[in-house]
């Protein structure tokens, strides 16, 4: 097999589990689906991954560094704090909305613990992000003196991870509303 087809292999594999894992979560996916939806052998994915675990966390690193994209695109965004908040916001509940099914399924139904950490390193990167912005703003003038970044960093992301990982998740026209209310709660 060519280098190419290996990589398209592993491709095919991973799209084929997230679609899996982010419909039944980690305990309910299974690898004969995964292999059958991928049109290949289940020995391959033994080989590339080790297990089902390791595959799992393959999907779940992938997941994560979508959503780290979220932060490290921030830091160019043009305009104030504010202006930069609110295009940080929109990126993060977009990058969230992407990876619904997968936020559900580690945050909501999944029994295992491995897998919460990859998810939680790129929001711990966001909720920094999120407290510097709001620092600044205040500095500048453009946000509540009363309000603890840190908090606010937080509430933040509880509403952009509750939004999405709940049943029900927000359509994208919901998530505009939630982030024109936090962006008017901080100001003045």
């Amino acid at each position: 097999m060519t280098a190419e087809g290996r990589r398209d292999s592993r491709g095919l594999i991973l799209r084929a589990a997230r679609q899996e894992f982010g419909a039944r979560g980690y305990a309910g996916g299974r690898v004969d689906r995964i292999a059958r939806r991928a049109g290949v052998n289940k020995q391959l994915i033994f080989y590339y991954f080790g297990s089902k675990a390791g595959l799992f966390q393959a999907v779940i690193e992938a997941a994560s560094r979508e959503i780290a994209a979220a932060a490290v695109h921030g830091e160019a965004a043009a305009g104030g704090p504010l202006e930069q908040l609110r295009a940080l916001l929109e990126r993060l509940f977009g990058a969230l909305s992407a990876n619904a099914d997968l936020l559900r399924a580690t945050t909501v139904t999944s029994g295992t613990e491995s897998d919460v950490p990859a998810l939680m390193t790129p929001l711990a990167r966001l909720e920094q992000a999120v407290r510097l912005l709001v620092s600044e703003a205040q500095g500048l003038g453009f946000v509540r003196d009363d309000v603890d970044p840190g908090v606010v960093a937080r509430m933040v992301l509880a509403t952009a991870v509750g939004s999405v990982a709940l049943d029900g998740a927000s359509p994208p026209e919901v998530s505009r509303e939630e982030i024109a209310l936090l962006m008017r709660a901080l100001s003045w």
